[in-house]
């Protein structure tokens, strides 16, 4: 509840986060998954290893993989422009995060505009397609 009542506040226009960075941490995969599907709609960055969530539609800054079949969607995300390349180092993430606080902020408004337009083209309905392709049957 304490994840959704989060969302509820920051989806009042006046509201703001208290901190600059909000962490959730879980020992499990499903509350973990659930939290970002959540978030997202509050959040303007997502830090993560890059993984299945490199096909969400919100900016994403990816860190160090854990495996290396993980590789591709991290280079996916910025081939479609709506993420970075994998942030192998501390150095590396800290370097992007300079980029996105920067001001014009350039590097977030342009993952921004390639999300609007990846949505255009229907890049992010893979789960929508599939619902619809499962229902006709």
């Amino acid at each position: 509840q304490g994840v959704r009542d989060f969302q509820k506040h920051l989806l009042t226009a006046e509201n703001e986060p208290n901190k600059a960075i909000t962490l959730f941490a879980f020992d499990e995969y499903f509350p973990a998954v659930a939290t970002t599907d959540i978030l997202c709609r509050v959040s303007d960055v997502l830090t993560c290893k890059p993984s299945e969530l490199a096909f969400y539609c919100i900016p994403k800054l990816h860190i160090r993989r854990v495996g290396d079949h993980e590789a591709d969607s991290a280079r996916r995300a910025a081939e479609a422009g709506d993420g970075s390349l994998e942030a192998r180092e501390i150095s590396d993430a800290m370097r992007y995060l300079e980029l996105i606080l920067e001001q014009p902020p350039d590097l977030l408004v342009s993952w921004n505009e390639s999300i609007m337009q990846n949505n255009k083209l229907g890049m992010y309905d893979g789960c929508k397609n599939a619902v619809s392709w499962a229902v006709e049957k």
